[in-house]
């Protein structure tokens, strides 16, 4: 069992987030563009918590638009080889 926070500083008085979970991974939805904190505590089924973890840093930025997609410089073709 985990425990996963979310929150916009860090010191977590305010988590945006708090989500019990037996999953080693999450994926939080529709977090705004800018930075966030997180941070995990495990425990078991009994519903006893070890300590949170370190406090982690993360940065959600926009996501792209057609526009930007369009925009972004393609990779320069494979030159062909040529026969001697």
């Amino acid at each position: 069992l985990y425990l996963i926070e979310i929150s916009e500083t860090a010191d977590f008085r305010k988590p945006l987030i708090t989500q019990q979970t037996t999953a080693t991974e999450y994926t939080a939805a529709k977090l705004r563009p800018r930075t966030y904190y997180w941070r995990v505590a495990s425990g078991h089924s009994k519903g006893r918590m070890g300590l949170f973890s370190a406090t982690a840093k993360m940065v959600v930025g926009p996501e792209p638009t057609l526009a930007q997609e369009i925009a972004s410089p393609a990779l320069p073709a494979p030159t062909p080889a040529t026969a001697v």
